[in-house]
C-alpha cells in the first residue's frame, strides 16, 4: 500500500478541489498502468488529507503509463471561435438546448413525478413510456459544472489549462515526467513544493510549454479572484493572483468530482458545494455526485443549505450503505475504543463547504463562506431495518423523507418562515446535545400548521415515530446527556400529548374535513406552554388549566352521548361517536413526576413536539387491525398524505 498527502494550504474548499483532482489523477494512472481501478480511500488527516492506495506504483509501472485525458474542453460559439470549428469536447449549447426539452417533458408528468429524486417507474403502461422519454432527455450531469465555468467568465482559463494538460499528451517522456513530480510531490508532508516546483518550471521551460504559472479563479479558489493583490504593499495593480497551472487544472479536476454549484432562485447569485470528507473511498465519491447533482435543484439560498445536506444523508444512506460497510466496520472497532460504539455519517462525510457568490452583473464575486453539516445524530444503519426507519418514501416516511418534505414547503421569502428555516439549519450544524434548535422549529412550525389547517390547506406534520427515531439516534450519539427516548415512553407524557393534539391538529381537521364543531380548537395553546416554559410552576399551571379546560369539554360530550345510550358508553359506542379519551390523574402525576426525573424545558419541548405530531402507532393499529384504536387517528394520516 502507497500513502499520498496533500497540505491544506488556504483553508478554503480549494484544498479539497486539489485533493480531490489528485485523487482522480492518481486512480487514472493505476488504471493506466494496468492496476485497474484500486481501492483509493481518503481521510481527513487535520493539516493534511491522506490518500491511501492498495497498490504501490514501481518505476516500471511509470515506464508504461499511457497519457490519458481528464478534463474536456467547453465548447460555447464563443469558445469554438477561439478554439476552432474542429475543437471537440463540452457541447455547451447542444446541451443546455436537451436541459430546456427536458424539462418541458417533466413538466407534462403528474405531481409526484416533478419532485426531486423520484423514482421514474409505473405500472401503467402509458406513464411508463412517457417517464422513458423524460430519462431520455436527461441532460449531461456536467452540464450544471460547466454552466458555472460559462456563467463565473472563466471559460476561456479553463480551456488554456485543458489545452495544457493537452500539449503533454503529445509527448509521453514529458507526460511522464510530470506525473512523476506530482507523484513525489504528494508522497511526504509538508509537500515539498519549494523543492518540486522549480523542478516543473526548468521542464516547462526546456519543452517550450509556456508559461508555469496560471491565474487564481474564483471558481475553484474562492477567497482569490480579480482585484487589488499584491504580495508586497508597494502599490496598487489591479490583476488577479497568479499559482502553478497543474495545481489548478487539478482543482477544476476536483471540482468535477466532488463540487455542486446551483442557483440561488429568482437571482443570478450562485452557491457551490463542496464535499468535505472525513473518510470514505474516492470510488463511493464518484458512485454518490452525479446523483447528488441530480436530486438538488434551484432553491432559495438557505434552504438550498438545508436541503443539500438532508438530500445528501439520504443518499448516503439508500444507495451505497452495502459500499461503505468495510469502511464502517473499521470506524465501529475504532469508536467501540473512543466516544460513541456505532459510526455516524459524519465519520464519513463531514458536510459541506459553501461557497457564496453574489451577482454583480457582468462579474461575480465572493461574498460568504460557509460550512453546512451533515446530521451528527444519524448514524449509519447496520441493516435495511434500520436503513428504511430514515429513507423509507413509502407507505409512511423515514426521518429524513419526513423532514425533505416540511423543509420543502416552507417559503423563505415570508418572515415567520425564514425565521423556521433558520431554527432548522442551527439545528443542522450547532452539535447541541438538547436539540435546542429543532425544538424552536418544532414550536414555530405547530403554529403554522395551525393556520395551514384553518385554510383548509395541506401541510406535511412530524410522525410521532419519526420524533422516536430522532431521539434514539441523538441519545445513541450522545451517551454522557440524560436520554430522552425514555421520556416519549410514559404514559403521562404520550396520554396529555394525545389530548394537546386532540384540541389543536385534531379538531382543526374535524372542522375543516367534517364540519364537526363539538370540540373547540385551541389555537393559541401552542404559544401559551411555549412562553410558560420559561419557569417549571408557570409552565405545570399552564399545562393544567389546559387539561383542566379539555377534561370539562371531553366530559361534557361523554355526558351528551350517554344520555342517548342509557348512562352507558360501551367502547363501540365510544368509537362510533368518535368521542375523545380524558385524561387521567395517574396521566397528570406520571408527567409531573417525569418534569421532576428531567429539566421542564426539556421535558415541555418534547410535549409540544409529540403533541402537534400524527400519531404513528395509531395509524399502524387501525391500519393492521391490531388494536380498537380509535378510528378518528385515521386523520391525521389523511392530513399527512395531503387527501
Amino acid at each position: 500500500m502507497s500513502v499520498y498527502y496533500v497540505d491544506k494550504s488556504t483553508g478554503t474548499a480549494a484544498d479539497t478541489l486539489l485533493m480531490a483532482g489528485f485523487a482522480t489523477m492518481l486512480d487514472q494512472v493505476h488504471y493506466a498502468t494496468g492496476h485497474g481501478t484500486p481501492e483509493l480511500v481518503i481521510e481527513d488527516s487535520g493539516p493534511y488529507w491522506q490518500i491511501r492506495a492498495g497498490v504501490d506504483l514501481t518505476d516500471d509501472d511509470l515506464e508504461r503509463l499511457a497519457p490519458f485525458e481528464l478534463l474536456r474542453l467547453l465548447i460555447t460559439p464563443t469558445q469554438r471561435k477561439a478554439l476552432g470549428e474542429h475543437a471537440s469536447g463540452f457541447d455547451y449549447e447542444q446541451q443546455q438546448q436537451q436541459r430546456t426539452r427536458y424539462f418541458e417533458l417533466r413538466a407534462a408528468l403528474p405531481d409526484k413525478y416533478r419532485l426531486p429524486g423520484t423514482n421514474m417507474s409505473s405500472d401503467d403502461p402509458g406513464l411508463q413510456m412517457q417517464l422513458d422519454r423524460v430519462a431520455a432527455a436527461r441532460p449531461s450531469p456536467e452540464l450544471p459544472l460547466f454552466a458555472a465555468i460559462n456563467q463565473m467568465k472563466a471559460a476561456t482559463s479553463y480551456n488554456d489549462l485543458v489545452q495544457r494538460w493537452q500539449k503533454l499528451l503529445a509527448d509521453v517522456t514529458v507526460f511522464r515526467a510530470h506525473v512523476r513530480l506530482l507523484l513525489r510531490l504528494f508522497r511526504t508532508t509538508p509537500n515539498p513544493t519549494d523543492e518540486v516546483l522549480p523542478e516543473f518550471a526548468a521542464l516547462t521551460e526546456q519543452r517550450g510549454l509556456g508559461k508555469p504559472d496560471a491565474t487564481l479563479l474564483q471558481i475553484t479558489n474562492p477567497t482569490t479572484g480579480k482585484g487589488l493583490n499584491r504580495a508586497k504593499a508597494d502599490g496598487l495593480t489591479l490583476g488577479g493572483i497568479s499559482g502553478f497551472w497543474l495545481f489548478e487544472l487539478l482543482k477544476f479536476v476536483g471540482f468535477f468530482a466532488v463540487a455542486l454549484p446551483q442557483r440561488i432562485q429568482d437571482s443570478d447569485d450562485r452557491k457551490t458545494y463542496v464535499l468535505r470528507v472525513q473518510e470514505v473511498s474516492y470510488h463511493h465519491l464518484q458512485q454518490i455526485m452525479p446523483e447528488f447533482r441530480e436530486v438538488l435543484w434551484q432553491n432559495s439560498p438557505v434552504k438550498l443549505d438545508i436541503l443539500a445536506a438532508l438530500y445528501l444523508a439520504r443518499l448516503l444512506i439508500e444507495k451505497h450503505r452495502d459500499a461503505f460497510k468495510q469502511i464502517a466496520d473499521a470506524q465501529r472497532r475504532r469508536h467501540r475504543r473512543h466516544r460513541h460504539s456505532q459510526p455516524l455519517l459524519i465519520d464519513l462525510i463531514q458536510g459541506l463547504d459553501v461557497v457564496f457568490y453574489k451577482s454583480l452583473g457582468s462579474a461575480v464575486a465572493t461574498m460568504n463562506l460557509s460550512f453546512v453539516a451533515l446530521p451528527d445524530w444519524l448514524p449509519l444503519p447496520d441493516t435495511l431495518d434500520e436503513a428504511q426507519r430514515y429513507i423509507a418514501r413509502e407507505p409512511r416516511p423515514g426521518l429524513l423523507t419526513e423532514h425533505i418534505a416540511i423543509i420543502s414547503r416552507l417559503e423563505e421569502n415570508k418572515g415567520d418562515e425564514e425565521a423556521l428555516v433558520q431554527y432548522y439549519r442551527d439545528f443542522l450544524s450547532s452539535r447541541d446535545p438538547l436539540l435546542s434548535a429543532f425544538f424552536a422549529f418544532c414550536r414555530g412550525y405547530a403554529s403554522l400548521a395551525m393556520r395551514h389547517l384553518a385554510r383548509n390547506e395541506y401541510v406535511p406534520l412530524f410522525s410521532t415515530e419519526n420524533l422516536e427515531v430522532l431521539m434514539t439516534a441523538r441519545d445513541t450519539q450522545h451517551p454522557q446527556e440524560p436520554p430522552l427516548t425514555p421520556i416519549l415512553q410514559r404514559e403521562g407524557l404520550r396520554n396529555i400529548a394525545r389530548a394537546i393534539r386532540e384540541s389543536t391538529i385534531r379538531a382543526q381537521y374535524r372542522v375543516a374535513q367534517e364540519n364537526d364543531r363539538r370540540y373547540e380548537i385551541a389555537y393559541g395553546l401552542g404559544q401559551e406552554l411555549a412562553r410558560s416554559l420559561n419557569q417549571r410552576g408557570q409552565f405545570i399551571a399552564t399545562l393544567m388549566d389546559f387539561v383542566r379546560r379539555y377534561n370539562a369539554e371531553t366530559a361534557r360530550e361523554e355526558e351528551k352521548v350517554a344520555r342517548d345510550h342509557g348512562g352507558k358508553i360501551t367502547p363501540e359506542v365510544r368509537r362510533a361517536n368518535r368521542l375523545r379519551r380524558l385524561v387521567t390523574t395517574e396521566d397528570v402525576e406520571d408527567l409531573v413526576a417525569v418534569i421532576d426525573e428531567y429539566d421542564h424545558k426539556v421535558v415541555g419541548n418534547l410535549l409540544l413536539a409529540y403533541g402537534y405530531a400524527f400519531d404513528s402507532a395509531a395509524i399502524r393499529s387501525i391500519e393492521t387491525g391490531t388494536s380498537d384504536a380509535d378510528p378518528i387517528e385515521e386523520g391525521n394520516s389523511i392530513i399527512n398524505e395531503g387527501a
